[in-house]
Order: structure tokens, then C-alpha cells, then sequence
């Protein structure tokens, strides 16, 4: 039995759905990055996930650390900031890094946005709580926002 190969192009996959709030700026400013799957990660039975996210100009997520999975990070376009185990790393369009599970890490943008492929190792869904686990909880305005329209 043979599956189906998935296949595609970058630049047919653009980043719609809210992934992470991102830490606050402007008051009421409200923006989130944003991502799209680049397959579906049942298929893999989420041993292995992708998806490309778009992270707004100098903005970051939250410290935080993944127990249980590890990140490879392509940069598409613009300048990715990763913050790795207390070090401050600039990456450039064709760069990459990879995180390992369990060690604390913050991924930003430079001044022109960030658009990076990232590679997930389990996968897991938008939202799934056992996947991250924030550093700062106490002072965290970086929380993962679900698809659902806010009742408030």
C-alpha cells in the first residue's frame, strides 16, 4: 500500500489562521502571527508536522519552552531573532536553526517581518495544550489563541 504524495510551492501557501498572540505593544493594537500547514499531520500520525508563520515587524512570542518536540526554523523572508538558552541569534533568509526540546527559546521578527517554515518533531495542533510551556506565566501576554471568535 502506497500513500498519496503531498506536494506543493512555498509561495501557494500563505499564512491566514491566528497561531500565537504576540507579546503586547500598542495599546489595542491586538495582532497575532499568523500560520498555515503546509500538509495535514494526521497523515504522518504527527510524527512530523510544517507549517509557515508570519510574525509582524520587532514583534516576539514569549519565552517558552516545547517538552516534547523540536523546531526547525527556515527563514523565507526577513530576519528571524532567536533568542536560544540565553544567547541572541540574527537569521537570514536561506538560514536555519534547530531547537531541541526542552530548552527555552523566543522567536521574533526583524523590522521587516518574519515568514519562516517551521518544522515540528511530534507535530502537534494550533492550540494544543501539552505542547508549550510558557516561562513567564505570571507576566505572559503571549498566549496561544484558538480559532474560535471570542463571547466577551
Amino acid at each position: 500500500m502506497s500513500a498519496r504524495l503531498q506536494f506543493g510551492r512555498i509561495d501557494q501557501f500563505k499564512p491566514q489562521t491566528p497561531f500565537l498572540r504576540l507579546e503586547a505593544a500598542e495599546k489595542g493594537r491586538g495582532e497575532v502571527a499568523l500560520e498555515v500547514p503546509l500538509f495535514e499531520f494526521a497523515v504522518t500520525n504527527y510524527q512530523i508536522g510544517a507549517r509557515c508563520v508570519w510574525i509582524p515587524p520587532s514583534r516576539f512570542f514569549a519565552r517558552h519552552i516545547h517538552p516534547n518536540a523540536y523546531h526547525f526554523i527556515y527563514v523565507l523572508q526577513g530576519m528571524g531573532i532567536m533568542e536560544y538558552d540565553g544567547e541572541r541569534y540574527n537569521l537570514q533568509p536561506g538560514e536555519f536553526c534547530l531547537c531541541s526540546k526542552g530548552v527555552i527559546h523566543q522567536l521574533g521578527a526583524g523590522e521587516e517581518g518574519l515568514l519562516a517554515m517551521i518544522i515540528t518533531s511530534p507535530a502537534y495542533e494550533n492550540g494544543d495544550p501539552e505542547h508549550v510551556t510558557y516561562i513567564e506565566a505570571e507576566t505572559l501576554v503571549s498566549v496561544e489563541v484558538s480559532n474560535e471568535p471570542s463571547t466577551g
